[in-house]
């Protein structure tokens, strides 16, 4: 077993970078852990975290994996695919991966074309109501890393998730 290994791949013009959980080579399988106060109350599998996983399936090549869901309070776990059902893993889907990429380069492109957001009213892209929308704020980087960021272009590296934009 593989645990906590970081990641670099580069899909077309767009580079992501990310740390996978796990992976077992005798089941050449990757595995990521998800932490939850209380999951029965989360919607899962959440639409990130596959993408996620889609991005880290494609890193490490590998065809299958699974979330596992880790709640705090009394370390249940919950496994996606639920382990009832017929197939037990997420297998990897190259048309999901390019949705992903899609995603991440107009992030990049809009931030090479305007620059990184000032404020709310900056943002060139019209929040879609998914938790990262409501949760998130505009905590800026220092003036340096923001010209060094944008030098960058297209090719500014997106961690796995930040792709749900």
């Amino acid at each position: 077993m593989q645990f906590e290994r970081d990641v670099s791949v580069r899909v077309d013009d767009v580079h992501f970078v990310g740390t996978y959980d796990c992976y077992d080579p005798e089941e050449n399988a990757l595995y990521d852990f998800k932490t939850h106060g209380n999951f029965r109350y989360l919607d899962w599998p959440v639409e990130r975290h596959l993408d996620q996983l889609t991005v880290y399936m494609h890193a490490v090549q590998v065809p299958k994996a699974q979330l596992v869901y880790i709640q705090k309070t009394d370390f249940e776990v919950a496994i996606y695919p639920e382990q009832d059902i017929d197939e037990e893993y997420v297998e990897f889907d190259p048309e999901r991966l390019d949705a992903i990429v899609d995603r991440a380069r107009r992030v990049c492109n809009a931030v090479a074309d305007y620059g990184i957001p000032l404020d709310e009213a900056s943002i060139p892209f019209e929040k879609c109501g998914c938790f990262m929308c409501e949760s998130e704020s505009l905590d800026l980087p220092d003036v340096e890393t923001v010209d060094r960021l944008l030098a960058g272009g297209p090719n500014l590296p997106v961690t796995a998730s930040e792709t749900t934009t």
